[in-house]
């Protein structure tokens, strides 16, 4: 006999803590995008627009986020 238990709750709680996981990693992505947006913005200001997209177009990640650790090293050194 199927109880209120399988039929009701357990449902309701998957659901729930599956749409809390899924707006917890939203928020997380959001938050990221604004943080890259304002390091690549100070980048730019920094290297000009030509470079930076350069390092993009070529895929040196890693040479990119060497750039964005430089940068904020001689922020926090000043």
């Amino acid at each position: 006999m199927v109880t209120i238990w399988r039929t009701r709750i357990v449902p309701i709680i998957v659901t729930l803590l599956f749409s809390l996981f899924i707006i917890l990693i939203s928020l997380l992505l959001i938050k990221f995008a604004w943080f890259l947006r304002r390091e690549l913005a100070t980048l730019i200001k920094k290297y000009d627009r030509d470079n930076i997209v350069k390092f993009f177009l070529e895929g040196h990640f890693k040479g990119l986020l060497d750039l964005i650790i430089s940068n904020r090293m001689t922020k926090r050194a000043r």
